[in-house]
């Protein structure tokens, strides 16, 4: 079967340089971690003859770099890679024509992706729809990342599971009716006739003509320009244009156009069978609907959902190739001959995962690289990487004040953009870079924003809404210097001159947490004492800090709120709170933080029920889940001035309790409280001297319970309370004065 036939790239042990491909080897079970191979891509398995010292044993999808063996079981293996269906390497070699695929730079991109389950990389797409997201799209929660696992259990694709859609077992290569369908319409061989003539004479010639409209701007166009146009429309636009314009209606669609149908960038390009055939020689119209009645069909859909995956490796393929890795080489596990560099350096990075340790999430830095930048800058260059539709940081470059530029990463000149194009930046005297915002998610830095040094900073450049945000301090002096981190293709982590984190020190939860939507505000206190010390370290997993200003900047909400509601779930975790309006804030009455109450059935088919979890409810199927509604007079001046956590003994958040300015609490949950009050002490928070509750920050989980509670307050200004929260206002007066007595 096609399945079973593969090739890999490979090398040796650490030989990190050298990769090279296989011949077809043949996998039995798909559980098998190491397989046996042709050391040479033109042997195979089942060549006649084929000498036992021309194969190898071949361990797949290695990760961990360890010195121990990675699996006591198994006989460690000297040559380890990453396979490759055959028939899915024969399609990626048509697509690539003329061209031929470099091993290495396959195997270094390999080696930048997790490996997500047995025979999965993590390209970060399902796979054409074959694997599942986790979480689901509806439970998703912002800045959350989505992971792939299997639709069924059974990995093997044979014996056929009846669960699982024929078109994974259906060969993508060799499709009979394919090659019908251009047989049957070389011309003079007869005429091909389609099944979908619907379909056809929505497209076809036999559009009606319209009357001339004067204001169809298209009817001053040559004949020869108006073809161009439509050759270059995806299919569905050429449909709406011919409705649109009484020109496009009445204009023949061409061979030229049928045929244009199959190349790069339309519809029917992974039909490689109509590649370098002559446009003269066929029936393009007819082939096309022949081709479009195969839409059912499990070898073309199998090929159409491999041949926009192969795509993908393509366009990495190419930019892997062409970009060069600029910098000075430092000393990695994967560069050991590179110069140690012993400075100590702040790094803001993804989840980066060390070579010792099993690489299935996150990113992993295969190059260092340092620059130092010694002239004053000005201009600053930044180069994206596409990857699954989605953009990377590369490269940067800094334009110095001597003409000379310092290249940091894998540079493109002619795809950098500028960061200050217009010149008002960094083209003022003594104006110079002071640090980095940076977006970043946990395969690498996403967007980039410039701190400069008279305070101003720059518009973000690369994707940014919904991603983690961190900030990033460059060291004082006359000499810049940074250090990135790089995997194949992208630039992973990035850091600048800095004494390492010290839980004593008073580094801000600002420089090494990441925070969504955005970071806070530099007017707000973010009251870390009462934080676990290892939520104030540098985080080594993907946990962003999500922020809530309920309340509002300088608290202009806090008169409008009018009910905190908490949901809990069956063994009294915290799930998400809820903040309900007077009226709308930005847009919404009510504001979620955490889960959202949920409106359908759970994963073990219940229903939400209204019993909110009292213990009265009689049915059988009751989640067990509870909702506490606490209402808050915001309107007439309540709001929390204070808040107690409980957490374990490991720092574990377990619930809080609320205080507000008219003397009301309410404990979260109030059961924990009642059966363990020794277990579990409710601690006040110290929020900053006169300041106010405005917020809360937390690691949020579609799938886990809230972990953490962080609380934000602001000194709110006397201008800024004048109608909005009278209470907080008299508050803040009494506690100014009693301050001023003592």
């Amino acid at each position: 079967m096609w399945l079973d036939d593969f090739r890999a790239v490979y090398t040796r042990e650490k030989q990190w340089t050298s990769a090279r491909l296989s011949g077809v080897g043949i996998i039995c079970h798909s559980g098998d971690a190491s397989v046996t191979v042709p050391l040479e891509a033109d042997q195979r398995h089942d060549d006649a003859g084929l000498d036992p010292s021309a194969v190898m044993d071949l361990r797949l999808f290695k990760s961990s770099f360890s010195d121990k063996n990675e699996f006591s079981w198994a006989t460690p293996q000297p040559f380890w890679g990453f396979p490759f269906h055959e028939t899915c390497w024969i399609l990626l070699a048509i697509l690539h024509k003329p061209q031929e695929f470099e091993a290495q730079a396959l195997h270094g991109l390999f080696r930048s992706l997790p490996h997500v389950s047995v025979g999965l990389l993590s390209f970060g797409h399902n796979y054409g729809g074959i694997m599942k997201y986790l979480p689901k799209p509806e439970e998703h929660i912002p800045g959350e990342e989505y992971e792939i696992y299997r639709r069924y259990g059974r990995r093997r694709y044979y014996p056929q599971d009846p669960k699982r859609d024929p078109m994974e077992y259906s060969d993508p290569l060799n499709i009979s009716s394919l090659q019908e369908i251009f047989q049957q319409n070389l011309k003079g061989q007869g005429e091909f006739h389609e099944k979908n003539n619907a379909d056809k004479a929505t497209m076809t010639n036999d559009t009606p003509l319209r009357v001339s409209n004067p204001t169809d701007c298209f009817q001053i166009f040559p004949t020869e320009i108006s073809d161009c146009i439509l050759m270059f429309l995806p299919s569905k636009d050429v449909l709406n244009v011919k409705l649109a314009s009484a020109t496009f209606a009445a204009l023949p669609l061409t061979k030229t156009f049928w045929a244009s149908r199959f190349q790069r960038g339309f519809e029917f390009h992974c039909v490689f069978e109509s590649h370098g055939l002559q446009t003269k020689d066929y029936d393009w119209e007819s082939i096309y609907f022949g081709v479009r009645s195969l839409q059912d069909n499990y070898n073309f859909k199998n090929r159409r959902r491999i041949w926009k995956l192969l795509l993908l490796v393509e366009e990495l393929h190419g930019r892997l190739i062409s970009a060069e890795l600029q910098g000075t080489a430092s000393y990695s596990f994967f560069e050991p001959d590179a110069p140690e560099d012993k400075r100590s350096w702040n790094l803001a990075s993804g989840v980066l995962n060390e070579p010792e340790i099993d690489f299935s999430d996150g990113c992993r830095s295969l190059f260092t690289r340092t620059v130092d930048i010694t002239f004053k800058v000005t201009g600053v260059f930044v180069t994206f990487a596409r990857f699954n539709g989605m953009e990377y940081v590369s490269g940067l470059r800094f334009q110095q004040h001597n003409g000379v530029s310092s290249s940091l990463g894998y540079v493109v000149l002619n795809e950098e953009i500028e960061m200050d194009v217009d010149g008002s930046l960094l083209s003022k005297d003594g104006c110079g870079i002071s640090g980095f915002y940076l977006a970043i998610n946990s395969r690498g830095v996403r967007a980039i924003s410039l701190i400069l040094s008279s305070g101003k900073v720059s518009k973000w450049f690369g994707k940014h809404d919904g991603i983690p945000k961190t900030r990033l301090f460059l060291n004082h002096g006359d000499v810049i210097s940074l250090k990135a981190g790089f995997d194949a293709f992208k630039m992973v982590a990035l850091g600048s001159l800095g004494d390492d984190f010290t839980p004593t020190g008073l580094s801000d939860l600002r420089d090494h947490a990441r925070w969504l939507p955005d970071l806070p505000n530099e007017s707000l206190s973010l009251n870390v004492s009462s934080l676990p010390l290892r939520t104030r370290r540098p985080p080594t997993k993907y946990e962003p800090l999500t922020m809530v200003l309920y309340g509002g900047l300088h608290g202009a909400h806090l008169s409008k709120l009018t009910e905190i509601s908490v949901w809990m779930g069956e063994y009294m975790e915290i799930l998400g709170i809820y903040f309900t309006y007077s009226t709308e804030v930005d847009g919404h009455k009510v504001h979620t933080f955490g889960r959202r109450w949920p409106s359908g059935r759970d994963e073990r088919n219940r229903v939400p029920c209204d019993c909110f979890g009292t213990g009265d409810c009689s049915l059988d199927d009751c989640p067990r889940d509870k909702r506490v509604d606490f209402p808050i007079d915001g309107p007439q001046g309540e709001i929390i001035n204070r808040v107690d956590l409980h957490n374990d003994i490991d720092g574990a958040f377990m619930g809080f309790r609320i205080n507000t300015s008219f003397n009301r609490t309410a404990t979260f949950p109030q059961k924990l409280v009642d059966d363990y009050p020794d277990e579990y002490p409710l601690l006040p928070v110290e929020t900053a001297k006169l300041t106010t509750i405005t917020g809360f920050y937390a690691i949020l989980s579609s799938s886990q319970a809230m972990r953490c509670l962080g609380v934000i307050s602001e000194y709110i200004r006397k201008d800024d309370y004048r109608g909005a929260i009278p209470e907080a206002r008299r508050k803040a007066k009494r506690t100014l004065s009693m301050t001023q007595t003592e």
